[in-house]
């Protein structure tokens, strides 16, 4: 071969730009259109299964009770109190009417969508001394259930003040 068709074949063996970016570009529009049309599918997905089932919320608020006879379970005038009095279908159907919620949801959902637990932050602790008080294998029967008995009136006490309210 001569130095002259060496270098016609050369030339013809390089690669012309121009047709890669034209390929190139003809891919990339490919490649946009099916990223367009699967972001779209998700979404429409996402839009389906939000009305299908949607999103729950789940809100808290710790509530104290300050009033006189709260540790006791008894208000000021001596009735009995209990948590469950907080959530009363009385009390929930007032708040509802009051605030002027029927506009937002229905008042059997509205009422029927709140729970109450005692907050004891003091609660593993507790757990924790009992716990290994109970561990002791001398102890008798009657002084297990000395200790449980003590286990629960320290729970109960300390789960008297406050509340978590959950809607």
């Amino acid at each position: 071969m001569t130095d002259k068709e060496q270098t016609v074949s050369n030339i013809n063996d390089e690669i012309d730009l121009k047709d890669l970016l034209r390929a190139i570009l003809d891919t990339k529009v490919w490649v946009v259109a099916a990223l367009l049309l699967t972001s779209l599918a998700y979404w429409a997905l996402v839009v389906v299964m939000n009305l299908a089932k949607p999103e729950i919320h789940r809100y808290e608020s710790r509530i104290e009770f300050v009033f006189l006879g709260a540790n006791n379970e008894k208000y000021p005038n001596g009735s009995p109190f209990s948590l469950s009095d907080v959530i009363a279908p009385v009390v929930l159907n007032r708040v509802y009417e009051k605030d002027g919620l029927a506009e937002f949801t229905d008042r059997q959902t509205f009422v029927g969508s709140f729970t109450i637990e005692p907050y004891t932050p003091g609660r593993q602790f507790i757990l924790t001394k009992y716990m290994s008080l109970l561990d002791n294998k001398a102890l008798s029967p009657p002084e297990i259930e000395e200790l449980q008995a003590q286990f629960e009136s320290e729970l109960r006490m300390s789960s008297l003040d406050s509340a978590t309210l959950i809607f």
